[in-house]
C-alpha cells in the first residue's frame, strides 16, 4: 500500500492534475481529495500519515 501510495503522489505532483479524484474510491481518491484541496501542504500531509502508519509487513 505503501508503495501504491507513493506512486499516486509522484503521478499528482508531475502531472499537476489532480482533478479527477472524484473517479477514484478508496486510499487513492481520499489522498488525491487531499491534495487537491491543500496542495503542497496535503502532500506533506499524506506523506506524515504514510510515516505514522507505516505498512504492516508480510505474513
Amino acid at each position: 500500500m505503501t508503495n501504491m501510495l507513493s506512486e499516486t503522489l509522484a503521478l499528482a505532483a508531475s502531472t499537476g492534475d489532480v482533478t479527477h479524484a472524484d473517479e477514484y474510491d478508496g486510499i487513492i481518491g481520499w489522498v488525491l481529495d487531499l491534495i487537491t484541496r491543500f496542495g503542497e501542504v496535503g502532500v506533506g500531509l499524506a506523506l506524515a500519515i504514510e510515516s505514522v502508519f507505516p505498512r504492516s509487513p508480510p505474513s
